[in-house]
C-alpha cells in the first residue's frame, strides 16, 4: 500500500492534481503521529520562523510543526544511531503531504508560499529518489512563478526566501540552468550576510533541514553560487 500512496502523492503534486485517496468525508486523512503533533505552550520554532509563523493559517502551522520535528528526530537519530520506525515515516508522509495538497489558498499569498515550501521539501523527504530531479510538471511553474514574486509578499524575510530557493534547487531545479534561480540565491545570500557553507546550513536548520539527505547536494549548490 505504501507504494501506491506515494504513486499517488507524486502524481498529485507534481500535477497538481486531486490525489485518489482521502477525497472523501467518508475517508478523513490519518492523524499526525502523536510524538509530532504539537502540545500546548510549547514553541518549537526558531527566531526566524518566529517572525512568519503568527501569520499563518492554524491548520498550516501544525503540519509544519510536524514536518520541523519529524525532520529533528531524524537528525538526532542520526547523532545517537537510533533509527526512525518506518512506521512513522510513512505516517508523517501520509498525515503531512495529503494535508497540504488538499488546503487550498490565495495565490500570492504567505500561505501558499508556505504550503508550496513544505509540499517541496516533504516531496523530496518521501518522495524523490536520490538526487533525481522530476521532468518540469506544473509543480514546478507554480513554485518559480511563486518565488518570482516573493519580493511583494508581506511577511517573506531574505532567510525564508533563501529556504525556500535552496529547496527548489535542491529538489526541483538544476541551479546551472535556471538563471532567475542563481540569481536570486546569489541575492539572498548577500542579504543575509552569508560567508560560509556552515552558516548557510545553520539559517538552513533554522527552518526544516535533514542534513542526511542534503549536506552533499546543498553544499554543492552553494559552492556553484558562491564561486
Amino acid at each position: 500500500m505504501l507504494i501506491i500512496y506515494r504513486c499517488d502523492l507524486r502524481i498529485a503534486l507534481l500535477d497538481a492534481s486531486t490525489p485518489v485517496f482521502y477525497r472523501q468525508p467518508y475517508e478523513p486523512v490519518p492523524e499526525y503521529p502523536k510524538k509530532l503533533v504539537p502540545r500546548p505552550g510549547s514553541k518549537p520554532f526558531s527566531e526566524d520562523t518566529d517572525r512568519v509563523i503568527p501569520h499563518l493559517n492554524k491548520e498550516l502551522v501544525t503540519a509544519w510543526w510536524v514536518m520541523r520535528r519529524f525532520c529533528l528526530i531524524v537528525n538526532l537519530g542520526v547523532q545517537t544511531q537510533w533509527p526512525v520506525y518506518t512506521e512513522v515515516i510513512h505516517d508523517t508522509m501520509v498525515s503531512v503531504i495529503y494535508r497540504l495538497l488538499f488546503m487550498d489558498f490565495p495565490a500570492g499569498s504567505l500561505n501558499e508560499v508556505m504550503r508550496l515550501g513544505l509540499l517541496t521539501f516533504s516531496y523530496h523527504s518521501f518522495l524523490q529518489w536520490q538526487d533525481d530531479k522530476p521532468p518540469r510538471h506544473k509543480f514546478h511553474t507554480t513554485y518559480q512563478e511563486c518565488v518570482l514574486h516573493l519580493g511583494v509578499v508581506k511577511g517573506v524575510t531574505p532567510q525564508l526566501m533563501l529556504w525556500l530557493l535552496m529547496i527548489a534547487a535542491n529538489t526541483l531545479f538544476d541551479v546551472s540552468n535556471e538563471e532567475w534561480l542563481e540569481h536570486s540565491m546569489r541575492d539572498c545570500i548577500d542579504k543575509c550576510r552569508i560567508m560560509t557553507w556552515k552558516q548557510m546550513q545553520e539559517l538552513l536548520k533554522s527552518f526544516i533541514w535533514i542534513p542526511l539527505l542534503d549536506e552533499r547536494s546543498g553544499m554543492q549548490i552553494y559552492d556553484y553560487i558562491t564561486n
